[in-house]
């Protein structure tokens, strides 16, 4: 029990029963109503004591709000916003709030299950077993698969169903202990790269991923919100934006659709779905063209008078002798403009962009004279051809960017989700370079999401008395180690990944759903599960995936135990101690708990060495680096909330300063490598600078869009965070089933009207879906929400239409990169 308790009289008996009615096993819950989140009721009943513990809501909406979480006899009655140290982030959207029904429904995991002797999976026939049962089973078939095919045989995928540090997918979570003891496989569902690894190579990361802090954006008197639809994924940090908008900040909104932040912006500008890069591109053009250029933080802070060889690499001080090649110290060589002379970037602030230039025999080029070449073909009008957007309205977003500053361009996901996302990333950021607008108050790039705190890796992923082994993927728990989940098919095929022999038998499978997430979920099902001999998930509810599992263990809801969260993917400058406010129900353990039975089953005790959450928790906080940022159990039992980020308006790249290998902000990539290698080749001379290709499907010349003629993209929406709090019956009165929003144009050529029952279907897969029929999407787009699970469906998934296809230089999936054609059902 926490040593700061308070005691609260407030929520009466009526509305305690509303919410723990699945534990006297009540079906009325599914009947509550909105006013079951409020903090008061307005019953006369008998009041009783509450007790509030400290929460944090962790999943991977990248909000991390702090949570009061108030207990009544044992149980969860309500949760709140809780206080922190800047009241400016004091917030809780409707899925924090809903998190008691989340806790306590009819369907919540209680006990280890195994799959019913002589049943298939899917079959939905289940046996309850005990915990010795359970891990007995699980970690004899590991042991006898290890010995049989070798430490590969076991895979291990986790993903971002919580940021918690011990039970959570937090970058350096407990669980790779285990991972890297085992030598198991990590599994990379390949989410999100396209941005995190474009904004990682172009601005370097740091205590923030690329942008100021949240509070920053007060300052600017501009903002472009760029495939955002923050009013709905990220709502808890929309105020942030209104705060502008009050403070008279100008807001453009670039989107296919017609968002809700759509709605509150001066400028709105539905572009065509993947031509992100070719808009960008083109805007670039019109800065350069009308001289708009911050010309001091280009020469100075970007690598634009770098000097680069025919090979494709800089010039340095080793190349003319001047120092050690592969030193911090041998600089790039850039052309004073006064002098006309070779000298290191350091020597001068006014070097030359342009130009070719011989030096020590060798022919070079800035950066910036290879950047005009490679953009010079999207002029204005290219580029409006490409996106659909008008010139005017290209130079008018330009003239507000660069004119009215500061300005802040805001990124999104949306354009994550093409064949090709990265390019249009590195096409926005260049648009951000050339306009000077980072590193600086109200002046800032990129999605906002602060990284964890510093903590000493090895404590977190290495047993703790025993010396890490090499593992696939160099034991990383990274999104980017290990095995693709996209090739997984090929390579248990083939039998080979990477040119190396792949021999995977069994999976386990925590923190994630991914028959719901990954893209083509059939061939995800059938290619890569049915060819498993043991498939085990750790979860608290019923999900598409322990539907195909062997082994089902019940997992503790984030309220049922101890843990930590320190920013990892987060919005939130905080790090925040989870008290454990109640006992798991049922026979439900913590996640790190089933770690180490796991591991003790493994004959590996070591690697947890027996510790409990607390001593856990101080082994890897206690530390002289956490320390670096007031970090300490002892200060997180007493403050619960701590901010960690430096100072009070963090800026990132203050100065035009980056954390890049040049030091600079970048648009040009000395030496391209691929995130991930499973033995494909990629275009270097393309990946150098900034481009625009089209999309590997959804595009208007695919010879396939005569078949399939609509782009299908899918959104988040307030009321999920991927597939968590799919099934919370406060959320699904207001969001009740899937459905495909489609323009009011295509739906007339097909007859449909909005509540009609429709199927969205390509050659790939189907499902079927109600309309709904609106003027604020695209025509040739639909829209159909992410995140519902198979039995939600009235016959298919939106997963069946998606491709696994990935760009081979950034492995990423593309969920939106796809053609469907609409039919009523």
């Amino acid at each position: 029990m926490s040593d700061t308790i308070k005691e609260k009289t407030s929520l009466t008996r009526r509305n305690f029963l509303k919410t723990t009615a699945a534990v006297a096993g009540a079906t009325a819950i599914s009947g509550s109503t909105l006013t079951a989140f409020a903090a008061e009721s307005g019953d006369a009943g008998a009041e009783s004591t509450e007790q509030v513990y400290q929460g944090v809501c962790r999943g991977n909406c990248m909000g991390g709000c702090p949570l009061d979480i108030y207990v009544r006899n044992g149980k969860v009655v309500r949760v709140s916003a809780s206080d922190v140290p800047d009241d400016r982030y004091k917030r809780a959207c409707m899925k924090g709030l809903s998190h008691p029904q989340k806790m306590y429904l009819p369907d919540r995991i209680l006990y280890p299950m195994k799959r019913a002797e002589g049943t298939e999976r899917g079959a939905g026939a289940w046996e309850r077993i005990t915990w010795d049962e359970a891990i007995s089973t699980i970690c004899n078939e590991w042991t006898r698969l290890r010995k049989e095919y070798g430490t590969g045989a076991i895979g291990w995928w986790t993903q971002s169903g919580q940021f918690g540090l011990l039970s959570g997918c937090h970058y350096n979570g407990a669980y790779t202990r285990l991972q890297n003891a085992m030598q198991a496989i990590p599994i990379s569902g390949s989410i999100d790269m396209n941005y995190y690894t474009a904004s990682s190579a172009m601005f370097g990361s740091s205590l923030v991923s690329q942008t100021n802090e949240l509070t920053d954006f007060a300052n600017a008197k501009t903002i472009i919100a760029w495939g955002s639809n923050l009013t709905e994924a990220q709502i808890q940090a929309w105020h942030f934006f209104a705060d502008a908008i009050d403070n008279g900040a100008k807001l453009i909104v670039i989107d296919p659709a017609f968002t809700t932040i759509a709605s509150k912006a001066d400028l709105y500008v539905p572009l065509r779905p993947a031509s992100d890069a070719a808009l960008a591109l083109g805007m670039c053009n019109i800065i350069i063209e009308k001289d708009l250029v911050d010309w001091d933080f280009v020469k100075n802070h970007s690598v634009a008078p770098f000097l680069v060889k025919e090979d494709g690499t800089y010039l340095r001080q080793s190349d003319l002798g001047l120092g050690e090649k592969g030193a911090k110290t041998d600089q790039v060589i850039v052309i004073d403009a006064a002098t006309g002379e070779a000298v290191a970037s350091s020597e001068t602030t006014n070097p030359t962009l342009e130009g070719t230039h011989e030096v020590a025999g060798f022919s070079v080029r800035p950066a910036f004279a290879l950047l005009l070449e490679r953009i010079a073909e999207y002029t204005p009008e290219k580029a409006s051809e490409l996106s659909d957007v008008p010139v005017e309205v290209m130079e008018q977003i330009v003239d507000l960017y660069t004119q009215n500053g500061p300005a802040s361009m805001f990124w999104g996901f949306g354009q994550d989700r093409y064949y090709n996302g990265h390019g249009s990333y590195y096409a926005m950021g260049t648009m951000s370079i050339l306009a000077g607008n980072i590193g600086k108050k109200g002046c800032s790039t990129g999605a906002c999401s602060y990284n964890s705190v510093p903590l000493d890796a090895k404590l977190c992923t290495s047993p703790i008395k025993a010396k890490q082994e090499d593992t696939v993927g160099g034991g990383s728990a990274s999104y980017t180690a290990g095995v693709l989940a996209l090739k997984m098919a090929e390579a248990i095929k083939t039998g080979t990944y990477n040119g190396k022999p792949f021999v995977m038998k069994s999976i386990y499978i925590h923190n994630c759903n991914p028959l719901n997430y990954v893209a083509d979920r059939q061939s995800i099902l059938h290619d890569v599960f049915d060819k498993m001999e043991l498939i085990v998930v750790a979860e608290t509810r019923p999900t598409d995936t322990t539907v195909y599992a062997d082994i089902v263990l019940p997992s503790a809801h984030w309220f049922e135990q101890e843990d930590f969260t320190c920013g990892t993917a987060h919005l939130q400058p905080f790090a925040v101690l989870q008290e454990k406010a109640v006992e798991p129900m049922g026979e439900c353990k913590p996640d790190y708990e089933i770690f180490k039975l796991l591991a003790e089953g493994l004959d590996m005790p070591y690697v947890y060495d027996g510790l409990n959450s607390e001593e856990a928790l101080r082994y890897i906080l206690d530390t002289p680096t956490a320390a670096k940022f007031g970090i300490s159990y002892d200060r997180m039992k007493k403050e619960k909330v701590v901010r960690w980020l430096p100072g009070k308006n963090f800026i990132f790249a203050a100065g035009g300063n980056f954390t890049t290998p040049t030091g600079r902000a970048q648009f040009y990539f000395e030496k391209p490598v691929a995130s991930m290698q499973y033995g494909q080749t990629i275009d270097v001379e393309l990946e150098h600078l900034p481009f625009f290709i089209e999309p590997s499907e959804a595009w208007p010349s695919n010879p396939l869009a005569k078949k399939y003629p609509l782009t299908c993209y899918q959104e988040h929406t307030r009321y999920r965070v991927h597939s968590n709090f799919s099934h919370i019956p406060w959320l699904r009165e207001f969001d009740p089933e899937p459905t495909v929003k489609i323009h009011t144009k295509d739906a007339e050529a097909r007859n449909i009207k909005s509540g009609d029952m429709v199927r969205l279907f390509n050659d790939r897969g189907s499902c079927t879906v109600r309309a709904i029929v609106t003027e604020g999407i695209r025509p040739g787009t639909v829209n159909t929400p992410h995140g519902w699970q198979a039995d939600q469906y009235v016959e298919g998934h939106y997963q069946d239409l998606t491709s696994r296809e990935t760009n081979p230089y950034i492995a990423n999936s593309q969920f939106s990169d796809l053609l469907v054609e609409i039919e009523k059902a």
